[in-house]
């Protein structure tokens, strides 16, 4: 008999060590029905769940936070809630990407967790027509407050490009895009401007 655990083990992949990289480490592991790969990466930081929260509500600088980030719109902005329009520069042959990243923030105040649940949407905002609309993802941001000044990070998500996107090309760039984040996340988050800020969402 199949038990519940067996059928998810067949249903999806472990995560496979991909790269470790000065205090970076990537996984990615593959989904049934999706041939692109979802990546987790994490590592621990020098900030506080403010300073976290503070960069990610700072949009115009996540063209330089994401690598391939051209042009992004804050469609909405709520203290739990905001949605991003994003248009995305792919390298010839491909064609240019749009998407609307839906994105619900949470703290758990009992484990000094903040995390930030990201999904696509299809509609609801206006896209541009003559792009290709990203209209499946799933993941997620998780960071955790260790105490001394430090917090874990855990990105993770799975991206389905729609159109021509060769799985072997978007697979090669699954791990290296997300740690050139992380390289930029450990430098950015440390200006000044991210630090002093308060949360209703953090009780602070």
């Amino acid at each position: 008999m199949m038990t519940l655990t067996s059928f998810q083990s067949i249903a999806q992949s472990e995560w496979e060590l991909e790269k470790e990289e000065e205090g970076i480490i990537a996984y990615t592991r593959s989904k049934p029905g999706i041939k692109f790969k979802e990546y987790r990466v994490e590592m621990e930081l020098e900030a506080t769940l403010s300073q976290a929260l503070s960069i990610f509500k700072d949009f115009p600088v996540h063209t330089q936070l994401f690598p391939g980030t051209e042009n992004i719109i804050a469609m909405l902005d709520e203290d739990d809630h905001y949605v991003t329009y994003v248009k995305f520069d792919i390298p010839f042959p491909a064609r240019d990407r749009d998407a609307l990243f839906d994105n619900h923030i949470s703290f758990d105040p009992t484990t000094k967790t903040l995390k930030v649940e990201i999904s696509c949407l299809e509609d609801g905002y206006e896209t541009d027509p003559s792009l290709i609309q990203i209209k499946y993802c799933e993941g997620s941001w998780i960071f955790t407050d260790l105490g001394n000044g430090k917090l874990k990070v855990v990105n993770q998500l799975i991206v389905d490009p729609g159109g021509f996107a060769p799985a072997f090309i978007v697979n090669s760039k699954t791990v290296d895009d997300p740690i050139k984040t992380f390289k930029s996340l450990k430098v950015m988050i440390d200006d000044d401007k991210y630090r002093g800020h308060s949360f209703s969402l953090l009780g602070n």
